[in-house]
């Protein structure tokens, strides 16, 4: 049987309106099958690196409870 578990998926750069700039990770629920492919199962979330949650507005804009936040561009 196979246990679904939260991974770590990704981690960009994002930054405020002030130009603080902020880390954010990527988790998605899943699986790992025995060929170590990772399998998602359900929805994709983001977390600020303190564990804060961040709401995806587009691939380019997230926001907090008190700020918006935007992809750094390389």
């Amino acid at each position: 049987m196979e246990s679904r578990e939260t991974r770590q998926v990704n981690e960009f750069k994002l930054v405020d309106d002030q130009g603080k700039e902020y880390t954010v990770f990527e988790y998605q629920v899943g699986t790992e099958k025995p060929s170590l492919k990772w399998i998602k199962f359900g929805p994709t979330s983001f977390r600020l690196s303190d564990g804060t949650a961040v709401d995806k507005i587009d691939d380019n804009t997230f926001r907090t409870l008190d700020k918006v936040l935007h992809r750094q561009q390389p």
